[in-house]
């Protein structure tokens, strides 16, 4: 690869933590969030999902970030979880966050996307008729779609906004490649300038992320198996070992 940093675009602590692992894999890298995530504020609708959540089979936690804030919401009303509940998590590092709360999630073993979450056991036709998505404000429909044609009924718990951030882009000399861990981020990296950086590889978390990347200039994308730390790592060893990478 190109000599410079590996940019990591997504929210704190999130970015320390991928920035943590690439360095560990011998990978330069820096933190430069272009969003911040932000609670949201208590509303009625809000306490009542959190109020019923006993009547959920499952509840899924689509990112750290929904376990940070959602989990205050849900200790704040149930000092004992529901019995018969299925905790279900999107990757690993979300996962981990969750047994700090004492809970067991299943999550996917490789994939830490919608898609992963989609080939689990517990989330198949007929095995759950009422979910609970714990996101953040706005978050992909891919979920709630694809389980309600399943014939789920589904709801939502949006726990947090993201607020893009003004940052400061390093000249493309010093760039490496950058990582956009979703579209959101990858929308507040183009609002920053981010298109200055075309010509670098650029890791995204999905085939979706990578279309918008490509309509918006970016020549090399690299579609990694998730948002997560390891998936990351994965790819751009991946990129490394190719040779493709400028």
């Amino acid at each position: 690869m190109t000599p410079g940093d590996v940019l990591v675009l997504r929210p704190q602590p999130g970015a320390d933590e991928t920035v943590a692992a690439l360095r560990a894999a011998g990978f330069p890298a820096r933190a430069l969030p272009v969003l911040a995530v932000e609670p949201l504020p208590e509303t009625p609708a809000l306490r009542l999902r959190v109020q019923d959540l006993d009547r959920y089979d499952a509840v899924i936690f689509v990112s750290p970030a929904a376990v940070r804030v959602g989990m205050r919401w849900i200790d704040r009303y149930w000092p004992q979880y529901p019995v018969r509940t299925v905790w279900i998590a999107v990757g690993a590092r979300t996962a981990e966050d969750l047994a700090a709360f004492g809970i067991r999630a299943v999550r996917p073993e490789s994939d830490e996307r919608a898609e992963g979450l989609l080939a689990l056991a517990e989330l198949a036709q007929g095995r759950v008729e009422r979910v609970l998505i714990v996101r953040g404000e706005g978050g992909r429909e891919l979920l709630v779609e694809a389980l309600t044609a399943r014939g789920a009924s589904v709801d939502l718990l949006e726990v947090y906004r993201r607020r893009p951030l003004p940052v400061q882009l390093p000249p493309v000399g010093a760039v490496a490649a950058a990582v956009a861990s979703s579209g959101e981020v990858l929308d507040a990296f183009l609002a920053s300038g981010g298109a200055a950086l075309a010509e670098r590889p650029l890791l995204v978390p999905s085939d979706r992320v990578a279309a918008r990347a490509r309509a918006a200039g970016f020549r090399q994308v690299i579609t990694a198996s998730g948002a997560g730390p390891a998936a990351t790592v994965a790819a751009l060893h991946a990129l490394a070992a190719s040779g493709d990478a400028p």
